[in-house]
């Protein structure tokens, strides 16, 4: 199996890295999250995919450890954000907002979605 192989687990893309330790691990890790790791686990075994170890992140927003596995701490660089106003008037220099409103003098296209 080539190293960028994707197989779809639990409604969840997975991706493997190495050889030995094969290592198993979402897509997009950083923001997608496994609601349940033991029906990804089942999922994994079943898929006849080898995997030796699979990594996961829990919610940013748990910050005590919600699962008993083995685990280590990771650093990410996360701000809240409470409004978009707040955001764009309080929490970013005036750079950035310089630049987004020059590139619409140039015809960009700004809008909101939800996340």
């Amino acid at each position: 199996m080539r190293r960028d192989t994707i197989v779809k687990v639990c409604g969840k893309q997975m991706k493997f890295k190495g050889r030995f330790p094969r290592i198993a691990f979402l897509e997009g890790e950083k923001h997608n999250f496994p609601d349940d790791p033991e029906a990804v686990i089942a999922g994994l075994r079943k898929s006849g995919t080898r995997a030796d170890i699979f990594t996961f992140l829990q919610k940013v927003s748990d910050t005590s450890p919600k699962y008993s596995y083995p685990m280590e701490y990771d650093n990410l660089a996360v701000v809240p954000v409470s409004s978009f106003e707040h955001w764009w008037n309080h929490q970013i220099r005036s750079l950035p907002r310089n630049r987004a409103r020059q590139a619409e003098k140039k015809g960009v296209t700004f809008s909101r979605s939800a996340f």
